[in-house]
């Protein structure tokens, strides 16, 4: 199988049905899976970390979140390119006892807005690096936790820079989290090796690029 995260009450499902009414292809990556994918009942696994797996990247931040963040009474902005990554992220806080917010547009953004600020039982803030920076301050953050790699380093400065106001007198700490040899990997690499020629981080990995970048990968394989 492909591995995705189940949910208790799939699994049960799936155990009811005769063999040949059971879904063999997960509906998230379409790859060969025995069982199905569901997002809605992960929240029955919110409280016992044993039943969900969320893999490395994933649970190595949460668990710093908890340990650096949550235990010594801070802040901080978790930020990634995907939407659904940070629905998984909150439930792995959740599991660890740690209180999020999502910050996704619309009218409730003020409303989120202070509660983080104002909460001190919420740590973390959940934001899409690409739609939710331009002009936000939040300086209460001390951590800033990047869960991917994005290909305009642009987009991290101006997420970074919520937290890094000249009038702040805290430090701000930044955890980037990449998977060694992967694809994401490549593409970091990629970008650094184009910031070192051009002799500064402001640089953006271009679609060009990364085709590239699939094409050596291809022809290493």
């Amino acid at each position: 199988g492909c591995g995705h995260a189940l949910c208790g009450a799939c699994v049960a499902t799936d155990r009811a049905l005769p063999d040949a009414a059971r879904p063999r292809v997960c509906p998230a990556c379409r790859e060969d899976h025995a069982l199905p994918l569901c997002r809605q009942p992960l929240a029955d696994a919110r409280h016992d970390r044993s039943r969900v797996d969320f893999g490395a990247k994933l649970d190595e931040l949460a668990d710093d979140v908890e340990a650096h963040v949550t235990r010594k009474g801070l802040k901080c902005l978790v930020f990634s390119s995907w939407t659904d990554a940070l629905d998984l992220v909150a439930v792995a806080l959740k599991q660890r006892g740690v209180a999020s917010l999502a910050l996704k547009g619309g009218k409730q953004a003020p409303k989120i807005l202070e509660a983080f600020k104002a909460d001190p039982h919420v740590s973390a803030l959940l934001m899409n690096i690409s739609t939710n920076n331009a002009g936000l301050n939040l300086s209460e953050a001390t951590h800033v936790f990047l869960l991917d790699t994005n290909l305009d380093h642009a987009r991290e400065t101006q997420a970074l820079a919520r937290v890094q106001r000249l009038d702040s007198k805290s430090e701000t700490t930044v955890h980037r989290y990449v998977t060694g040899g992967s694809i994401e990997d490549a593409i970091w690499q990629l970008r650094l090796s184009k910031a070192t020629a051009a002799g500064e981080l402001r640089t953006r990995v271009t679609k060009a690029d990364v085709y590239d970048l699939f094409k050596s990968q291809l022809a290493a394989a």
